[in-house]
């Protein structure tokens, strides 16, 4: 992972460490150098020191933030230089982070940024600030920062486990020079990491289990070892049980680390291991813009429905709703709409009704998936909310409709509130929404739909129009995969 070097320059005659920020042309925001500036963190063993930067400064080439002198190297030197004392750093990290405040840790995605962390003297762990790392992760790491994301965030990972996981990845970086799920093939296909021991044979067996364990941990291990403790505090796990490991792997320079790398990877055993990725990768990814593919089956599957419609309305066959009142008709719609029963909803009603096409689109996603991937990925909004929004299975997406209130305005006309949850947005703006991998989204919007029924000859009510009057977007979520 490439982080930034310290350098050093002269300010007011006085030489300093510093890192770069900006070229000199491009300046800091003044809102980011607002109010009181934050203290880092030094971490020495047990003992925990402010650390306080002095400001940003510029000379004829860059900006800088700036700081006392320091001899400070980039994290990712636990790889190269500093591997042989990796197990002690991270451990120094790990208890940095367990007793930090919430405000200091700024998780996003739920992992400590590595570019906020450097090596002092060899032995220390420097936490730079919030204020500084906002600073440095808005002004040139935009892609450094999502290219680091990838690779730490694990889909469906319990959110008390977050720092715990990334910890035992660290592990596994120093000790093979690649975070496990750095590979994109190895997060689209599970993210089940090349063994450890495939690159790196010298650790003893206790360590490499324990680093396995933590990388291997189902939703339940997790929750086991989590308790109801958050992240932060689940980092005694990590230190408790890292001082009986041991941790025997020498420094090397950069070129040895690619060489070590490559050779690993080259194995037939790892090539295996990758091609097999690659392929569930591909598989994964067919689904995920298999775009044209269901538009074909949406077309056709609309035109039978449609068709399907025809034959119900004119037939004598009463339907699903025959013999219930009108507010009765509107929850079971929404109740065939919970099922994506698109057959159902396309019988109730005489014109087509607002939902029935999404419905329909589902339907067909949801029936093809089943018959090539062998499970229903259509996971229903009740059902996912009476289980507390918990983590779904990968793949899946959540839909359906919770009922707030029905009212009858006239004689004939009654008006549902209701709130939907959907996998897509009904916003253009966010169509282009980027969904961190390992996650799926739901939308959800209070909707307001207005029904007009009719008493047929047949006996029993039917829908003559209904139309959405009204809809809210209220929220949406990221919701972990398992």
């Amino acid at each position: 992972m490439d982080i930034n070097n310290l350098t050093e320059i002269k300010v007011a005659n006085t030489l300093y460490s510093a890192i770069i920020i900006n070229e000199q042309h491009i300046s800091t925001s003044p809102a980011l150098l607002q109010g009181e500036r934050q203290e880092g963190m030094l971490i020495d063993g047990n003992t925990i020191y402010p650390f306080k930067w002095k400001g940003i400064t510029k000379d004829e080439k860059y900006e800088y933030a700036y700081f006392d002198k320091i001899n400070a190297e980039p994290f990712y030197t636990i790889t190269t230089s500093n591997r042989s004392r990796a197990l002690d750093l991270i451990s120094s990290l790990a208890y940095g982070l367990q007793n930090a405040d919430d405000s200091f840790l700024n998780l996003e995605y739920g992992y400590f940024p590595l570019f906020r962390i450097y090596i002092v003297d060899k032995e220390k762990i420097l936490l730079l600030p919030p204020d500084l790392g906002n600073i440095l992760s808005i002004a040139r790491m935009g892609e450094r920062r999502n290219k680091e994301k990838d690779s730490l965030v694990k889909g469906n990972t319990e959110k008390g486990y977050t720092l715990l996981l990334e910890m035992a990845q660290l592990l596994y970086y120093s000790a093979t020079g690649t975070l496990p799920y750095q590979k994109k093939e190895i997060r689209r296909s599970g993210y089940k990491e090349l063994p450890l021991e495939w690159y790196e044979n010298k650790l003893e067996s206790k360590t490499l289990e324990f680093i396995d364990r933590i990388l291997s941990a189902t939703a339940q291990e997790m929750r086991d070892i989590c308790g109801n403790r958050s992240a932060k505090d689940n980092l005694g796990f990590f230190l408790k049980n890292s001082i009986s490991l041991s941790w025997n792997l020498e420094n090397r320079d950069e070129e040895k680390r690619e060489e070590t790398i490559k050779e690993a990877e080259d194995t037939p055993r790892a090539k295996a291991f990758l091609e097999k990725s690659q392929k569930i990768a591909k598989r994964s990814e067919f689904w995920r813009v298999k775009g044209t593919l269901i538009l074909s089956l949406t077309l056709i599957a609309a035109f039978v429905i449609s068709l399907l419609w025809s034959i119900i309305s004119n037939s004598l066959e009463a339907p699903s709703t025959a013999g219930l009142s009108e507010g009765e008709v509107i929850v079971a719609i929404y109740e065939m709409q919970n099922q994506l029963n698109a057959a159902d909803i396309a019988s109730v009603a005489k014109s087509s009704l607002p939902q029935e096409m999404e419905v329909t689109n589902l339907f067909v996603t949801n029936q093809t998936r089943s018959a090539y991937e062998n499970f229903s990925p259509h996971v229903r909004a009740d059902e996912w909310l009476a289980n507390g929004k918990g983590a779904i299975r990968s793949g899946s997406f959540i839909y359906g409709v919770v009922t707030n209130s029905i009212e009858k305005l006239t004689d004939t006309t009654y008006r549902a509130k209701s709130t939907w949850y959907t996998p897509f947005p009904y916003e253009k703006e966010k169509e282009d929404e980027i969904i961190p991998e390992g996650f799926a989204k739901v939308y959800i919007y209070d909707i307001t739909q207005d029904f007009t029924f009719s008493w047929n000859k047949r006996g029993w009510f039917e829908i003559i129009d209904s139309q959405i009057i009204d809809y809210i977007y209220v929220n949406e979520e990221l919701v972990p995969y398992t």
